[in-house]
């Protein structure tokens, strides 16, 4: 395998669904099994509170991800993690491609749209569910091998043994969505981050749904949750110059 074909196999779901739902015959029905709204625009912060309370949040638990940032720092991360170890590779070994693929897998995982995560006290990563494994797609499962059965979770078998970014990664790029709403983490021994949105309806719903539930379920355990809406940052990603230019313009 040359090295400089290393990223051209990752797909992410989102743009998997994006291209889906616009080229195939069968368009409507995986909009409808996904709940995806294949034209999505910016939304006001007080959209995002509305849909928030639809869903159940409590205002203090209501957070958005900042639109610059985190999803090209993730990027840019992985790239330079395989740049750094295979600089020197004119070709990769089976051992290399094995690694090669596990920093793919990671970084595809990484920048999907709809993640659950938990963290403890010091902020290391102790779980991470993401919506490729959701399943099935009707009528979508959330508690994948019965991971929420227990508190804290435990990871599903697909996910186990990846390098998960720490608490502090994510915490520059959160912001609160209400007075109420506090980026304070200190005192829990958990930290659980929801990242959710208004594209993915389906698979975003059902995580905010299950999570909230899982809490009700563990009332008595010490975990600050954080449902981060991350619509806005998603379509900077997939935005143009010119789109930028006059997304920051309207600011």
């Amino acid at each position: 395998m040359k090295i400089t074909h290393v990223f051209k196999r990752c797909a992410p779901l989102f743009w998997v669904v994006l291209f889906i739902s616009v080229n195939t015959s069968c368009s409507v029905a995986y909009r409808v099994l996904l709940g995806v709204n294949i034209h999505p625009d910016w939304i006001a912060n007080e959209e995002i509170i509305k849909k928030a309370k639809h869903y159940g949040i409590p205002e203090n638990q209501m957070f958005m991800l900042k639109e610059q940032g985190i999803l090209d720092s993730i990027i840019v991360n992985s790239t330079n993690e395989v740049r750094e170890r295979f600089a020197d590779n004119e070709s990769l070994s089976k051992a290399d491609s094995l690694t090669l693929e596990k920093i793919e897998n990671q970084m595809n995982n990484d920048i999907q749209p709809v993640q659950i995560r938990f963290f403890n006290a010091t902020g290391q990563p102790i779980f991470k569910l993401v919506n490729c494994y959701f399943s099935p797609v009707f009528p979508m499962n959330v508690n994948v091998e019965g991971c929420f059965n227990q508190f804290p979770p435990t990871e599903i078998d697909a996910l186990k043994n990846q390098e998960d970014l720490h608490l502090e990664f994510f915490k520059p790029f959160i912001e609160p969505l209400t007075d109420q709403a506090t980026k304070e983490t200190e005192g829990g021994e958990y930290v659980g981050l929801v990242f959710w949105n208004n594209y993915m309806i389906k698979p975003s719903r059902k995580a905010v749904k299950e999570i909230l539930a899982y809490k009700e379920r563990y009332k008595n355990s010490n975990v600050k949750l954080f449902f981060v809406n991350n619509h806005n940052a998603y379509l900077w990603l997939l935005a143009n110059k010119e789109a930028k230019a006059k997304r920051l313009a309207e600011k």
